[in-house]
Order: structure tokens, then sequence, then C-alpha cells
């Protein structure tokens, strides 16, 4: 599945993977207490795995899971060790950056269509 992960692509092979389907996924997870015998980074590591594995099935690339979900909450796990929460706001900036982000995605794709045919 690395051949699917933004972080490993040159700027070809991105331009190559989103010609073939125009699709980035975004994985964001808290990174807060889940027990003591399970990982801080948990829920992003699942999803993460999920938009692996839909690339694999549907195309297109996946970006770098973010590890931060948002606090304070009613259960109090803010309070315990391994959890880092940011605001709302935070959060929903980090979310419009990625779409604007998409959309230069997208237009990096049409603009190597020349490169892509050579």
């Amino acid at each position: 599945m690395s051949g699917k992960r933004f972080e490993n692509l040159t700027s070809i092979q991105l331009a190559v993977e989103l010609k073939k389907a125009p699709v980035a996924y975004f994985s964001i997870g808290s990174l807060e207490h889940h027990g003591l015998h399970l990982p801080a980074g948990l829920d992003a590591m699942w999803i993460h795995q999920a938009c692996l594995a839909a690339a694999e099935i549907t195309g297109g690339v996946v970006l770098p899971p973010t590890f931060w979900g948002t606090g304070p909450c009613l259960s109090g796990i803010e309070n315990l060790p391994g959890s880092l929460l940011l605001r709302e706001t935070t959060i929903r900036t980090l979310i419009l950056i990625f779409f604007r982000y998409s959309f230069r995605l997208s237009r990096l794709r049409r603009q190597n269509k020349g490169i892509l045919r050579r």
C-alpha cells in the first residue's frame, strides 16, 4: 500500500495516481488516553488504515494521518496521560486547509497532463 501514501510519492508519481483517480483521503483521529493497554494514537491509526484500504480499492492517494482531537470532553479524558487535544476551531481550520489543498491537488493533476502523456 505504500504506493498510495502521499508522503512517499514524487510529484510525477502523485500526478499519475491522481490521473487514475482524483481522490485524496485525509484521516484525522484523536490523540487521547485509551486505557493502559492501547496506544494514544489508536483512533488515527485505525482510520488511516481504512483510508489506505479504500485507496487500494477506489484509487487516489492517502495523506499522512493527523493525530489530533478536540477537547475538553465530558468524559474528562483531556486530564489523562496521553491525551493531547486541540480547540475545535483549530481542527476546523486544519480541515479547511485540507480542502483548499485538495483543490490544489486537482489543479496539479490538470497541469501535469502533458507530463503524463510523454
